[in-house]
């Protein structure tokens, strides 16, 4: 009995020993794994710092998009105020009438000189 126990344990040590080996050396699978998820690590890490980058990119440019919006609101408003004044289509059509007068009196100051 103590021969086949023997027996036994030579077995399942020898077993363990091959496993041992597959895990450990140059070229056995669990370094092969260590290494190619230490690549992977570093593959990812690249690929969250340029994530992180173009986020920030993003960002920026959404606030600035968002600060133009509300500058372009703000002109909206004012410009629609200005449309609800009675007097604004007298006054442009008195600005265009001063504006012409100036282009006749600059015309009649060349034809004098």
């Amino acid at each position: 009995e103590l021969a086949n126990e023997n027996r036994l344990l030579k077995a399942l040590q020898k077993r363990q020993d091959s496993a041992l080996k597959r895990y450990e050396g140059a070229n056995a699978e669990l370094p092969r794994i260590i290494n190619s998820h230490h690549e992977e690590l570093k593959v990812l890490q690249v690929k969250y710092k340029r994530l992180k980058a173009q986020h920030k990119q993003t960002s920026d440019l959404l606030k600035e998009k968002e600060n133009e919006i509300r500058v372009l609101q703000s002109q909206n408003k004012h410009l629609l105020q200005l449309s609800k004044d009675k007097h604004l289509g007298e006054r442009e059509k008195l600005q265009m009438q001063v504006s012409d007068l100036n282009h006749r009196i600059e015309q009649q100051q060349e034809t004098i000189q």
